[in-house]
């Protein structure tokens, strides 16, 4: 088994004492190397977190999510060691982008704001507005300025997470440059306030692209970015889990499941991989498998013991009744092959 170090370390900001605490790998229950083997971490190991366990913009933990060492190890390097940089998580819907940062998140109490963006996105959206407000015991609304999430994030040392930013205008995600470098917020809407950055504010970005464009042909609306405002970012390609990981995912939250037909479900799950990126042998599937879908799948089946065909039958909700026809087939046939008989009989 192999067990190579994480190597991170504390770096807790000297300011505010008693707003941080040391959190060790014990928090981290589940972590898995890619050939499938548990990972140990050290028991001397530590990392910066809130200590504020309360704080209601602390992700909700799952305590059956399984982390993958590799990826969970790059982003806690980020996190600790920012060095004046945001990072940009890269990977095809559903590999799990948002929600690993998530769970990290969850086990250090950091708080996050996510917000997804589109091509209407603007960066004003980010900054706030003046709106009528009525304080409690307040006889009459009065105008005030409403910060929105960046500069929320920025003032109280929050991660600020920008869902599927490759759809969003260049011009306008490049206007984020300065606050990556660790500069003030300028809002020229109020005065022109400037908002100094907390030292534990990060950004990290998700999408399908790596700012270059969409060559596969799979994502519409995706948009070529400034090629110096991704200077600013770390590029992290996060793929699906491997099949090991996904089979550790199954034996936290379907143990009931017998191991070997939660393997056949997590090589099923693979192989609607591949034909999804065009790397199947058969026809392509326009619907990506995620591991959420795996979960709820593995969930659903206990609930339709009593039908002739039990895994069909749970899968079609989550994924077979979104495909078109010839798609269903396609994957019936993999199914076939994987389940065998199974499949189309009790």
């Amino acid at each position: 088994m192999r067990n190579e170090n994480i190597n991170t370390t504390s770096v807790t900001p000297s300011a505010e004492e008693g707003f941080y605490t040391e959190i060790n790998g014990s928090a981290f229950e589940h972590v898995i190397n890619d050939d499938g083997s548990e990972y140990k971490f050290n028991p001397a190991w530590h990392c910066t977190g809130f200590a504020d366990s309360a704080h209601p913009r602390i992700p909700q933990r799952d305590p059956n999510y399984v982390f993958s060492k590799s990826l969970l190890q790059d982003l806690l390097i980020f996190l600790l060691y920012p060095q004046g940089t945001a990072l940009w998580l890269t990977g095809p819907t559903g590999c799990g982008k948002t929600s690993a940062v998530m769970q990290v998140a969850s086990r250090l109490n950091w708080p996050v704001l996510d917000l997804t963006l589109n091509n209407r996105f603007e960066f004003t959206d980010l900054k706030g507005q003046w709106g009528l407000t009525q304080a409690e015991g307040q006889s009459t609304p009065t105008m005030k300025f409403i910060y929105n999430a960046l500069p929320l994030a920025m003032r109280n040392g929050w991660i600020l997470v920008l869902n599927e930013a490759d759809l969003a205008s260049p011009g306008e995600l490049s206007a984020l440059n300065d606050v990556i470098e660790g500069r003030n917020l300028l809002i020229a809407e109020n005065q022109g306030e400037a908002v100094k950055p907390h030292p534990m504010f990060r950004l990290i970005v998700t999408g399908n692209s790596n700012g270059a464009g969409d060559e596969s042909g799979l994502y519409q609306g995706i948009q070529q970015q400034n090629v110096a405002a991704m200077d600013r970012y770390r590029m992290l390609t996060v793929n699906y889990p491997t099949e090991k990981v996904e089979e550790g995912i199954l034996a936290n939250v379907a143990g009931n499941i017998d191991k070997k037909l939660r393997a056949q479900m997590c090589r099923f799950v693979q192989e609607m991989r591949k034909s999804f990126l065009g790397q199947g042998k058969g026809p392509s599937i326009s619907i990506p498998f995620s591991t959420r879908s795996l979960v709820n799948w593995a969930s659903a089946v206990q609930f339709y013991a009593m039908d002739k065909t039990p895994l069909k039958k749970a899968l079609e909700l989550f994924f077979l009744n979104k495909l078109s026809p010839e798609e269903r087939e396609a994957a019936n046939a993999v199914a076939v092959t994987v389940f065998g008989e199974q499949w189309n009989a009790a």
